[in-house]
């Protein structure tokens, strides 16, 4: 939880996965699959959290927060908070 408080890297996590969300579900508009599932919602969800993740992990983020005693799996929590508000309150 600690990657919450550390306010640059909370916010670029916030901002890839919304954008990556963003992507995901306009490649979904634009093959008109408009209604989805709860189970494609969760796969697009866990897709977010993973692609942040591998984005970290390839800018070496999760070796420096593992030095702060953060682990890798926040940085995909950490990802998920808007776009899990836009895909089960908005769409």
């Amino acid at each position: 939880m600690r990657v919450f408080a550390l306010g640059p890297f909370r916010n670029a996590y916030l901002f890839r996965g919304t954008m990556v969300w963003i992507g995901i579900r306009f490649a979904f508009f634009a093959f008109e699959a408009v209604a989805l599932g709860v189970v494609l919602k969760v796969g697009i969800l866990a897709t977010v959290g993973l692609t942040v993740y591998l984005d970290a992990k390839r800018r070496d983020e999760d070796l420096f927060l593992g030095n702060l005693g953060i682990s890798g799996g926040w940085i995909a929590v950490a990802a998920l908070p808007i776009p899990v508000l836009f895909e089960f309150l908005v769409l």
